[in-house]
């Protein structure tokens, strides 16, 4: 039985997680949190397996509770689950140097079955790395382009832009 410690600062989310969550057949949730203060507490007397965490969430949020299970809490793997898809987003603050940055050891989207949920919170449990090829796909693309500004061209604007830059 994998137990599950749930952070989310909203309560209607955390409650359609826990149903959605046992559902499954071996994963339990040990334990709810409204944010990384919180969850943190609870780790002082609950045992669990994996947090399923928020990205974004008032007082500590996600990104933050990962940094401060990596020092108090090493080994216990955590997921971090966020709406945003926006690519700004998802490869500044939280991908680059945030939730991975920090030591998740998953991201994922909210828009994700139960089942896929449930099999990225066993390959977590088990020591295995989970992120959403979506995130993945932007992580990687936008740090081509940071590399190389020219990236976004095509061989032919390419080329037009460094015969122009020639005069």
């Amino acid at each position: 039985m994998t137990r599950i410690l749930l952070v989310d600062d909203q309560q209607l989310l955390r409650r359609g997680l826990r149903l959605l969550l046992e559902t499954e057949d071996g994963l339990e949730v040990a334990a709810e949190a409204s944010d990384g203060h919180e969850a943190l507490a609870v780790l002082r007397g609950t045992e669990v397996d994996v947090v399923l965490t928020d990205a974004r969430m008032p007082g500590m949020d996600g990104v933050e509770l990962v940094r401060q299970l990596a020092v108090l809490h090493p080994g216990l793997p955590a997921v971090v689950l966020t709406t945003f898809d926006d690519e700004d987003i998802i490869t500044g603050a939280i991908i680059i140097t945030g939730a991975m940055a920090a030591g998740a050891a998953g991201f994922l989207l909210k828009d994700f079955s139960t089942t896929r949920l449930a099999e990225a919170i066993g390959e977590v449990a088990s020591g295995g790395l989970v992120i959403d090829p979506r995130v993945a796909r932007l992580a990687l693309g936008r740090g081509a382009q940071r590399d190389d500004p020219l990236a976004v061209l095509t061989g032919t604007e390419r080329l037009v832009a460094e015969l122009v830059a020639e005069g």
